[in-house]
């Protein structure tokens, strides 16, 4: 053997055993706690909740920016650094989805590197999944892929990360008396907790008046100090607001029932009337899961106030005409009024 051929051959067996150092070393690295990867619970914040019907005409106008969290933090000890660290993640809900990621990047070993995502996003999906977000809630699912290399990409790192992310309701105002629901084969009467909601209520309506310049003169209501106990006290007992429409809808949205409603005051309390339900049609719809509730102001049965009415009045009934006014999981009031039927 000469003697060249001898050096080569101790240069190529040196040269697998540094390859094997570095191999095994890079192992120990990952084995011995120098390599370490914590990703945290992913978290969505919404911003403050509507405070006046500007507020909801913006939320339904432009959508909802929420704020998307997920706290990663990588520790990577020894010589070599991460190669191609990057990731990509999907939000989705009923009618809407985003995508997003990180492209890749190099990390420096040696130190622990934030890495955490924090993005805003617009939720925007269109008017019913805004009224959701507000009265009931929603549910996203999220999903991460993370992905990396090592050792000039001789080793490959991949994990994914998935959750179910509830956020909402807006206003959690809880209106309406489940408990005390009854049904007298026509009217599902359901009493509104006006006591659990008032300075909500006042907030809400004072925001209206105070949205247009008016000098309206309502007699013994203040409309600059504006309060619904005063209003309820100059109710007569039995009186009836109609000019509401009501109906109940599936979980995927689709009508199930229409028709009117109507307020009502009742041993000083306010009474929704759901009117012109039979028995049949109470069965049916309490006979299936996920009902909703929905009951929005209805003013197309006035259709012409005459010349002579203020254009601040007419402006007022033209914000209120279609507003939505409640939306509320249906399943336990229509179970009420059945048994409320039944016994009576």
């Amino acid at each position: 053997m000469g003697f060249g051929v001898l050096v080569t051959k101790v240069m190529l067996i040196a040269l697998q055993l540094l390859v094997a150092v570095v191999i095994v070393g890079s192992f120990a690295t990952l084995a011995t706690g120098d390599f370490d990867m914590d990703v945290g619970e992913p978290e969505l914040t919404l911003p403050d909740a509507p405070e006046g019907l500007d507020d909801v005409d913006d939320l339904l106008e432009n959508g909802v920016n929420i704020s998307l969290s997920v706290p990663i933090e990588l520790t990577i000890g020894g010589y070599w650094p991460i190669t191609d660290f990057q990731y990509s993640f999907e939000l989705r809900a009923a009618n809407w989805d985003h995508i997003g990621g990180l492209e890749p990047i190099d990390i420096e070993p040696g130190k622990s590197t934030d890495l955490s995502l924090l993005e805003e996003i617009n939720y925007s999906p269109g008017e019913d999944d805004i009224y959701d977000l507000i009265f009931l809630g929603t549910e996203f699912s999220f999903s991460m892929n993370i992905s990396m290399g090592y050792l000039d990409n001789m080793f490959k790192f991949n994990t994914e990360v998935s959750a179910a992310l509830t956020v909402g309701p807006f206003l959690d105002l809880d209106l309406l008396d489940v408990e005390n629901v009854t049904y007298d084969g026509n009217n599902l009467s359901i009493p509104i907790k006006t006591d659990d909601i008032i300075d909500e209520i006042n907030n809400l309506l004072q925001d209206l008046i105070d949205s247009f310049d008016t000098d309206l003169d309502l007699g013994d209501i203040d409309l600059e100090d504006f309060d619904l106990n005063e209003l309820l006290s100059l109710l007569p007992e039995g009186v009836s607001v109609p000019g509401f429409g009501a109906s109940f809808t599936d979980d995927e949205g689709n009508e199930l029932w229409t028709g009117d409603a109507s307020l009502k005051v009742k041993d000083g309390k306010i009474i929704l009337d759901i009117e012109g339900l039979t028995p049949e049609e109470l069965d049916a719809l309490a006979s299936q899961d996920g009902v909703t509730l929905k009951v929005n102001v209805d003013l197309s049965i006035v259709e012409d106030f005459g010349e002579d009415v203020p254009d601040e009045v007419q402006d007022i009934l033209d914000v209120l005409d279609g507003l939505l006014l409640i939306k509320s999981p249906a399943d336990d009031i229509l179970d009420k009024g059945q048994e409320s039927y039944g016994g009576a």
